[in-house]
């Protein structure tokens, strides 16, 4: 599909004008996807082929062992008042349009999948992605954190990088 290929042209360039890099991935149910890293962490940028004109922008956020510990290490009321705190916490971040808790939450949670509200291609600029791109990356550190806090961890469980590392 020719605006497919212009949209990746102009999120690859975009995204290398920045800084960061765009490594391509195939996959048959996509008409491009990239990856991206920003605080350490991958993003995929990509438009389904069930889409005709927008982008998503996405992350899995995989728990680290500590992570997973100190989750685990929780009493059963605890882990069912984060998951639920962490559920309406995302429910209203503006930019996020899905998100998935896996694989049982709250009996156990390993990876926490995040994605974007579709961004159109009548509102696709390099500020649109951009403050999309952030959006879900502090989303996906607000997990970490809020993890960490309702856990009562004393130090982080994950060094968080800057957004341009």
């Amino acid at each position: 599909m020719k605006n497919s290929q212009l949209a990746k042209a102009k999120i690859t360039r975009w995204l290398k004008e920045e800084g960061f890099e765009a490594k391509a991935l195939k996959s048959k149910h996509t008409y491009f996807n990239l990856i991206t890293k920003m605080g350490g962490d991958p993003y995929n940028i990509f438009q389904s082929k069930n889409k005709r004109d927008s982008v998503i922008i996405s992350c899995r956020l995989r728990l680290t062992s500590e992570q997973k510990s100190l989750f685990s290490k929780m009493n059963k009321s605890e882990q069912r008042s984060f998951v639920w705190d962490l559920k309406m916490a995302l429910l209203t971040r503006s930019s996020v349009g899905d998100f998935k808790l896996r694989p049982k939450p709250p009996l156990s949670m390993e990876a926490v999948f995040i994605s974007s509200k579709p961004i159109y291609y009548d509102g696709l600029s390099k500020n649109t992605l951009f403050s999309t791109l952030f959006d879900i990356h502090k989303s996906a550190m607000m997990v970490q954190w809020m993890l960490e806090e309702t856990s009562g961890a004393t130090v982080p469980t994950k060094d968080v990088q800057s957004m341009y590392a």
